[in-house]
């Protein structure tokens, strides 16, 4: 049974001789305190939670009066958390904070706030997360994980127990994952505690991949059978995301004609919408032009995909994903994913000298620098001009 209590704690004494009065948590055997900042000698005290304190004490009526709301508070607030079935969940430290009202509380468990959290996302992204879950679940051996049961030291012994089975860069984007969840709840005022001030991150340098512009331009120039006509088509998703500075397969597959104006093509990227950043408007290059006419959709998509695969983008996802290691193997380049067509626009554009926050910009990144976020209008002009440089040096003529 949990219980609050209202106490003269004369186990400890201050320098005038003075014993604190405190609340008492006792929830599933475990004790905590709440201080009250109240000290008086023992002869003061009655001891009852609604006269603590002898009238004989200056102000005692007022004291009395605030302790005993408190008390009363406190206990209400116990019974509406049990009757809940939540206090089963709790530790007798987050039963404190719940009776403290402390905004910044947290009774989900941390999977189940996560579970929230990630549900915006999709395709990679959400799978990732997903993975992040499932390693947190099985190294608490399928336990209510709390905010508070994932310490500094706890990392450190996740990041001890993984590397028996993962790489550093592996690792480092599940830390990365934990991380984005307590700064999202920290920003939702469910919780206070922070381990990754003690907990750094490590990541080991990594080659940049890219497609060299010699296989782009033999991947670009393929000839496919009309039974190959599905091959040909991941084919062209990968060129028309090059034109597009390296579109996410995920944004491609939702783009409606209602992203189309004036010739330009405006989006926000679905991995950061969350974050309300600008939309992505790109110019759309005749290259670009001829696929979007081949691959005309209805309904008011922009691309027949989302129809022809019933919106399912995961099933979208690994069928490209498989047929990207097909086409690998033709151009003699078997680690080719969809993600070439972002790290390879990127790298020609820096290549040929396109400035880096141009670069950056065109990708979808968010500018996190203050002149960038509240003051500065990116002129999309520049990316534009930087896409056509890029396509020109994919075929050869400069």
């Amino acid at each position: 049974m949990s219980i609050v209590s209202l106490k003269f704690d004369r186990r400890y004494k201050n320098a005038n001789g003075e014993s604190p009065i405190v609340f008492f948590v006792n929830h599933k055997r475990q004790k905590c305190s709440i201080p009250t900042g109240i000290y008086v000698m023992e002869k003061h005290v009655n001891g009852e939670p609604n006269k603590m304190l002898k009238s004989s004490l200056c102000n005692a009526s007022e004291v009395n009066s605030e302790l005993y709301s408190l008390y009363l508070k406190y206990n209400k607030k116990l019974q509406e958390l049990t009757e809940s079935g939540r206090a089963s969940l709790l530790s007798a430290k987050e039963i404190k904070r719940a009776l403290l009202f402390c905004p910044m509380v947290c009774t989900d468990s941390f999977t189940d706030y996560a579970q929230r959290h990630i549900c915006k996302y999709s395709g990679a992204t959400l799978s990732n997360y997903k993975r992040t879950l499932s390693l947190v679940d099985k190294f608490f051996g399928g336990t209510k994980v709390f905010f508070d049961d994932i310490t500094a030291g706890v990392l450190r012994d996740m990041d001890e127990s993984w590397s028996k089975s993962m790489g550093v860069n592996a690792r480092s984007i599940h830390f990365r994952n934990i991380r984005t969840i307590f700064n999202r709840a920290i920003d939702d005022e469910v919780c206070t505690k922070y381990p990754f001030r003690t907990f750094k991150i490590k990541t080991s340098a990594k080659e940049k991949d890219y497609l060299p512009v010699e296989l782009f331009r033999k991947l670009q120039d393929l000839s496919f059978k009309k039974s190959e006509h599905t091959l040909e088509m991941c084919r062209d998703l990968f060129l028309l995301s090059f034109y597009f500075c390296g579109a996410n397969l995920n944004d491609i597959f939702v783009w409606s004609r209602k992203n189309v104006s004036c010739g330009k093509l405006s989006f926000v990227r679905k991995k950061i919408a969350f974050r309300e950043p600008d939309s992505i408007n790109i110019c759309i290059q005749p290259e670009a032009e001829k696929l979007l006419k081949k691959y005309k959709g209805t309904d008011g998509f922009l691309l027949k995909l989302n129809k022809q695969y019933g919106g399912n983008y995961e099933n979208f996802l690994g069928y490209v994903t498989k047929r990207m290691g097909e086409l690998g193997g033709r151009i003699g380049f078997p680690k080719l994913t969809f993600y070439y067509a972002r790290y390879s626009w990127a790298t020609y554009a820096d290549r040929l000298g396109v400035d880096e926050k141009v670069i950056s910009k065109s990708l979808g990144h968010t500018d996190k620098s203050v002149a960038g976020k509240y003051y500065i209008t990116y002129d999309w002009s520049r990316t534009d001009e930087a896409n056509r440089k890029v396509i020109n040096y994919l075929h050869n003529n400069i």
